[in-house]
């Protein structure tokens, strides 16, 4: 009987296999506001969360392509603040480095990476993620935006995100 007992001991341990913890990032965005509005992201006329940067070749840089995150509905669009208060954006991904922002997991092009602009020329970086600009300014143009893919040594496709959030103070 003990010969039994602990060939089944053995047997039942030796099929769970131990793997290494995996440890990775998660981030929570939101904004605290007392009203809100519906934001659209529109890019060469077309409305939504895609902005085509086209084919680029290897150790290029492609053209900048503009988009602008803008209200859905300016009349509603914040109505509680008034039109000098700032209207904030925040882009977030654990993918923006100090130059831009990297390609997605699991891409053929993975050393590649977008270079966003502000509408001042100003980089989006893992340093320079907020930008801001009056409510009159939001609710009538939107903020605008350009976008570049750099391409780097790998050929295939390519993929970028980043979340933002729309606030004002």
């Amino acid at each position: 009987m003990k010969k039994i007992v602990l060939s089944l001991f053995v047997a039942s341990f030796s099929s769970l296999s131990i793997a290494a913890p995996v440890t990775n990032d998660i981030a929570f965005i939101g904004a605290v506001n007392e009203s809100t509005c519906d934001v659209i992201v529109e890019s060469n006329g077309v409305t939504g969360n895609v902005v085509q940067l086209g084919t680029v070749n290897v150790n290029n840089t492609g053209e900048y392509v503009p988009f602008t995150i803008k209200a859905a509905d300016p009349v509603a669009c914040f109505a509680s603040a008034a039109d000098e208060q700032m209207v904030s954006i925040d882009m977030t991904s654990i993918d923006f480095d100090s130059v831009g922002l990297k390609a997605m997991a699991g891409v053929d092009a993975f050393d590649s990476k977008v270079l966003i602009k502000n509408a001042a020329g100003d980089f989006i970086t893992k340093n320079n993620t907020i930008n801001s600009v009056k409510k009159s300014q939001f609710n009538s143009d939107g903020m605008s935006f350009t976008a570049a893919l750099q391409a780097g040594n790998e050929i295939g496709n390519f993929k970028a995100m980043t979340a933002f959030s729309v606030s004002y103070k």
